[in-house]
């Protein structure tokens, strides 16, 4: 995620009230993009 113009953590979001983690989750997909310079991924 990016917030006035920095990077933050997705664990960082998590609260234990509003914002959990989904323990129920079995397994996910992890994707690796190289790009020519710095820049944020969104989608």
């Amino acid at each position: 995620m990016v917030s006035e113009g920095k990077l933050v953590s997705a664990r960082m979001l998590v609260n234990g009230i509003s914002i959990l983690i989904d323990r129920t989750i079995r397994g996910y997909t992890c994707s690796h993009v190289e790009l020519e310079s710095h820049a944020a991924c969104v989608g």
